[in-house]
């Protein structure tokens, strides 16, 4: 169905209900997957793998020059 691979987001005040920096997510099919891969790829976890009740998962990521970014399972793969 058109628009079944779209993510949304929320807007939140920094460092109170939102991160310090912009956080870009990106669509995994596993995040299990992806996370033995960082530290290889010059990257480190910085938040393990975690739930979003009914939803879907999230993992937190910095890459070598300590730029954020997070990846996202959903749990609506179908």
């Amino acid at each position: 169905a058109a628009g079944s691979d779209a993510m949304g987001g929320a807007i939140g005040r920094r460092g109170e209900s939102a991160p310090d920096r912009m956080r870009t997510y990106v669509l995994v099919n596993s995040i299990e997957e992806v996370l033995p891969r960082v530290a290889d790829l010059g990257g480190r976890v910085s938040a393990e793998r975690t739930e979003v009740p009914g939803q879907g998962w999230f993992a937190v990521l910095e890459d070598s020059e300590g730029n954020e970014i997070a990846i996202w399972e959903s749990a609506n793969r179908g």
